[in-house]
């Protein structure tokens, strides 16, 4: 181990802090991580990084507050080859005391309970009074608002912004509430602020009411359609007219639900790993003339190709021992279904297969007694292996490796046997 992060003995760590810690070699992940243990006790969620020189631990709850933590790692932690620890390995740290006061609400926006005339697209904007474990942040708004929203932090998790994408309805009065479910870092439930009023602006524009895939959705598949729903019918030319796509995509337009709804079809699969921008101005008129509430700039990401981006053991690697798994790395989720891989020759009793990393990580581990010695195996993943997104290999990905001789050579047999008479005088 080469390092950590937060370093031994550090102080005032904060509760929701991500661990990491930096191998000299590429790691077995799940001898590693068997091979740790933490004190107090705490749920441990890993990812990998770097060729698995970099474990990274993020915890399903915060740290406890004013505690020291203390990581062991065992001589059982183990890397690729086989090799071990030579002794165990411990760091410990701190973590940043709690205020003795409880987590509050302490600024909001709109800035002033019963606001009115607030513009449709403003924010919601909460600052407290300490740092809060944001998977945890839990509000309710009445009416509710079709459609998505996104929120947005601050560098110290004190501060959130809340944007409807749909925006407010004209001349509603909305009611927010902060839940006291939402907790701060170091695990205490906020004292929950009374509700936060406030009238949208009165407009008689038209809005767009809901998205699909919602607006910054990413990994989205090739063969996707977009939706746009409005809050009333719409002039369809108008629309059209202004509607634009970039990068730019041959498309047709469906109408549906009295002109209400819009659904943009491409003509043919849309790239791999590329975003893409709908533009909508708010000179786009609906069927009563009126012009939308604002420009929308919308935007997508498609999900890359399926490859497989690492192996284990790397291609053409030698000398391998006979109870060698493979692993191999793909950079999307798989449907575990569609795995159509081969394995020449085939291990003697065959092999198990496993999946790990969201499905990303295939281990394929020989069934004893393992592999032949002094052999070549192929291992090929076929293209009618598929992401979850409906994106297959656009080829067959093919690797190659061969086990080590490990048995002292031995003679079987002579000719003459031993002891042998009357053999000829010119025998071979």
């Amino acid at each position: 181990i080469q390092a950590t992060q937060p370093a031994n003995n550090a102080t005032s760590v904060a509760a929701d802090s991500q661990i990491a810690i930096y191998f000299s070699k590429s790691m077995d992940r799940d001898k590693t991580q068997a091979a740790l243990t933490i004190q107090p006790a705490i749920v441990p969620v890993f990812s990998w990084q770097d060729t698995d020189k970099t474990l990274l631990i993020n915890f399903v709850d915060p740290m406890a507050a004013d505690t020291e933590y203390q990581l062991t790692f065992s001589t059982e932690t183990t890397d690729k080859t086989g090799l071990k620890l030579s002794a165990p390995y411990s760091f410990a740290f701190i973590t940043a005391a709690a205020s003795s006061d409880p987590t509050t609400l302490v600024y909001y926006e709109p800035a002033a309970d019963n606001a009115d005339a607030v513009e449709p697209f403003a924010p919601v904007l909460l600052r407290f009074s300490a740092p809060i474990n944001k998977s945890t942040l839990a509000f309710a708004i009445e009416p509710a608002i079709a459609g998505d929203y996104t929120t947005s932090w601050n560098d110290t998790g004190t501060e959130a912004t809340i944007k409807f994408n749909s925006g407010f309805a004209s001349g509603v009065t909305y009611s927010f509430t902060v839940l006291a479910t939402t907790k701060d870092i170091f695990g205490a439930n906020i004292i929950a602020p009374a509700a936060i009023s406030f009238t949208a602006a009165t407009y008689t524009k038209a809005r767009i009411s809901t998205i699909s895939p919602a607006s910054g959705s990413s990994d989205i598949a090739t063969g996707t359609n977009f939706e746009i729903t409005f809050d009333r019918a719409m002039n369809v030319a108008s629309v059209e007219t202004a509607l634009s796509i970039t990068p730019a995509i041959e498309k047709t337009f469906q109408w549906l639900d009295g002109d209400t709804r819009l659904r943009v079809v491409p003509s043919a699969s849309l790239a791999y790993a590329t975003t893409y921008l709908l533009s909508l101005p708010a000179a786009a008129k609906a069927a009563d003339n009126l012009e939308l509430v604002a420009d929308y700039q919308i935007s997508w990401k498609t999900a890359a190709q399926l490859q497989v981006s690492e192996t284990i053991p790397e291609n053409d690697a030698a000398n391998l021992p006979l109870s060698q798994a493979v692993e191999i790395r793909f950079n999307n989720p798989v449907n575990t279904e569609t795995l159509a891989v081969s394995f020449e020759p085939a291990p003697v009793n065959g092999f198990d297969t496993t999946w790990s990393d969201g499905n990303r990580t295939l281990l394929l581990t020989p069934v004893a007694p393992g592999l032949q010695e002094s052999l070549s195996y192929q291992i090929a993943v076929l293209t009618g292996t598929t992401d979850i997104y409906g994106n297959a290999l656009p080829r067959n990905y093919t690797f190659s490796f061969s086990t080590g001789a490990f048995t002292q050579p031995e003679i079987q047999a002579t000719q003459p046997a031993n002891n042998a008479t009357s053999v000829a005088a010119d025998s071979q």
